[in-house]
């Protein structure tokens, strides 16, 4: 009975997740996959869209550690509902105000306040409402919301946008959005939520390995973010149709959510710590984003494919690593990691975008696969820090009173 009570509880919670988790990414998928659109209206070119889009995962690093642990103060279900809300609003603002370079870039801009304030509320859900042994495939879950809302981007491109109603699109996702903020349940666990806060203020960090988790995520998420913005743009530049390119990206995104399905049931089944499963994808995802630089529909669909699922599906094995090696303090380890994420993911489009200007879309793909690769160094760097500091919380506990001899 208590088993079941846990699942119905896990699912209460895990649906307004996704949802939460998808919305908050709407306003950068969809203007990655509606450049071809947007661009000739507002007069401004790829290095432009990449600033743009780096000012809305700027913003997130910021703001992240300052008020990243709202949900700590005003309870998970408040904080989700505030990141959807301001979802909602950026996407009514673009779709209304947007009419040059400069009121789209500080539209979405603003934007960054829902990924800094949603992403720890969402964890903290999770982690304290999910069971331990379920942890891994439920966060596997969670981000499969990420590649989800890619795919509806990609998906509003033939089905909306190829007559040029960009901005209809938008209006649309910020009424799914504003739906989300009033369907968020109430916390079914309120004095969970306060030991969350009361045990937060007291416990330190070890900073050392979420300093080297935070650096790979930053590799990880520029490339992750850097992906989402031009897919769509560089495969027609290579002679695909705007069309046939949004469907590439649905292809793409579906592959990501199926790998971190995969990769979290994994996690459950192996009691694995996440970290080597993340390298292992990163170092995959690079091949599939040295595909990229090849020509023809079905070649760039399978690099897409690969580049989206193992290169871009180490997020939720990344976000569970985080939860599960920071127990007693959730938002507030995944605050310091998802910093480096959202720094990523604010360069990675501006750096893409001025290689892609200078050089071609080939030459950023093979910078991203080698960023890809050193950020799957940082993970083991990060996991044999991890693994030293459990070793010698060990070693102290069977010796309390220093009584261990010995170099």
């Amino acid at each position: 009975m208590s088993s079941r009570r846990e699942r119905i509880g896990s699912i209460r919670v895990l649906l307004p997740a996704l949802a939460v988790t998808m919305v908050m990414t709407f306003p950068p998928f969809l203007s990655g996959a509606l450049a071809f659109q947007i661009l000739p209206e507002l007069g401004f070119d790829t290095g432009s869209l990449g600033a743009a889009l780096g000012g809305f995962f700027g913003l997130s690093a910021l703001s992240s550690v300052t008020i990243g642990g709202l949900a700590d103060r005003i309870g998970w279900p408040a904080a989700m509902r505030v990141s959807s809300a301001m979802s909602a609003v950026t996407m009514f603002g673009i779709a209304a105000l947007a009419h040059s370079w400069l009121s789209f870039a500080a539209l979405i801009s603003l934007g960054g306040l829902t990924m800094a304030i949603g992403q720890p509320a969402v964890n903290l859900a999770l982690a304290r409402e999910v069971p331990l042994s379920r942890q891994g495939f439920v966060f596997g879950i969670k981000h499969s919301a990420i590649p989800a809302a890619a795919m509806l981007s990609g998906l509003a491109v033939p089905l909306f946008a190829v007559n040029g109603d960009w901005r209809g699109v938008f209006v649309g996702a910020g009424v799914i959005a504003g739906g989300v903020a009033l369907a968020v349940p109430r916390s079914q666990r309120a004095s969970a939520d306060a030991a969350s806060r009361r045990s937060s203020e007291k416990v330190e960090l070890e900073m050392r390995p979420l300093v080297f988790m935070a650096v790979g995520a930053l590799l990880a998420a520029s490339v992750a973010s850097a992906l989402s913005a031009f897919l769509v743009i560089s495969v027609v530049d290579s002679g695909v149709s705007p069309g046939a390119g949004g469907l590439i990206l649905a292809a793409a995104s579906v592959t990501g959510l199926v790998v971190r399905l995969v990769a979290g049931w994994w996690a459950d089944a192996r009691k694995a710590g996440g970290l080597g499963g993340v390298a292992l994808l990163l170092v995959v995802g690079s091949g599939g984003l040295v595909a990229l630089t090849g020509t023809g529909a079905w070649l760039l669909t399978l690099a897409a494919m690969l580049a989206f699922g193992a290169g871009w599906g180490w997020n939720g094995l990344f976000n569970f690593a985080v939860v599960k090696h920071f127990p007693r303090s959730p938002a507030r380890a995944t605050s310091v990691a998802l910093t480096g994420t959202y720094i990523g993911a604010a360069i990675g489009p501006i750096v893409m975008g001025q290689v892609i200007e200078i050089y071609s879309f080939q030459a950023g793909w093979l910078a991203a696969a080698g960023l890809s690769s050193f950020s799957a160094v940082a993970m083991l760097a990060a996991r044999w820090h991890l693994t030293g500091m459990r070793r010698r919380a060990a070693a102290i506990e069977a010796c309390p009173d220093g009584s261990r001899t010995g170099g």
